[in-house]
């Protein structure tokens, strides 16, 4: 059966596609095949991805369809949405070159929203355990390290101001250390860590 167009050349309600055409858009019935071609075109594509700023959510599109995959998965549609969250204020987004490291980010500034924001906090006087109300985030880099396995972490270490000379930077470096054998006994890989010591 030949589909029938309107005057305008787009398929009209009638409009169905015959048995072969059914089998080479790969769909059961016209509404499903007309849908798999215009999810496909890349200005539908680019208007979900802005419509839907979440990474992950695109990622799943993505997977669904192998047109989709090349569109969503391109660098050119990750630096359009990191464009998006730069013009609504994220401005770490920029430079971001594909949807892992935009959904990364987010993840990392909802952890960062907190009080201590990405900050840990020590016992006071050269302590080196870390306090307890600051550990979640080493518990969110270490699932982060799970969920994201090329992901590298940097620490930087400190002691408090008031800290003697001859002892900050020994200081910072034990407590960089103590960090990272906080995320190795968690599961990240020790090669993927790397720390300064500042001293005060």
């Amino acid at each position: 059966m030949a589909g029938v167009q309107s005057s305008a050349g787009y398929p009209s309600k009638e409009a169905s596609l015959a048995p072969d055409q059914t089998e080479k858009f790969g769909c059961r019935d016209s509404t499903s095949g007309l849908a798999a071609v215009c999810f496909a075109l890349p200005d539908v594509a680019d208007a979900m991805g802005a419509a839907c700023c979440n990474p992950a959510l695109l990622a799943r599109l993505g997977i669904a369809d192998l047109n989709l995959r090349q569109l969503i998965f391109s660098r050119r549609f990750a630096e359009r949405r990191a464009q998006d969250f730069c013009d609504h204020g994220i401005p770490w987004a920029k430079g971001c070159v594909n949807l892992e490291q935009l959904a990364v980010g987010l993840k990392v500034m909802d952890v960062c929203a907190s009080d201590s924001s990405n900050h840990l906090y020590f016992e006071y006087g050269g302590g080196l355990s870390l306090l307890e109300e600051t550990k979640k985030l080493i518990h969110a880099a270490a699932l982060f390290a799970q969920q994201h396995p090329r992901l590298k972490f940097h620490v930087d270490a400190h002691a408090g101001a008031g800290a003697p000379r001859g002892i900050a930077t020994s200081t910072a470096r034990r407590r960089a250390l103590s960090v990272v054998d906080e995320l190795v006994g968690l599961g990240v890989a020790r090669e993927h860590v790397s720390t300064t010591a500042w001293g005060r």
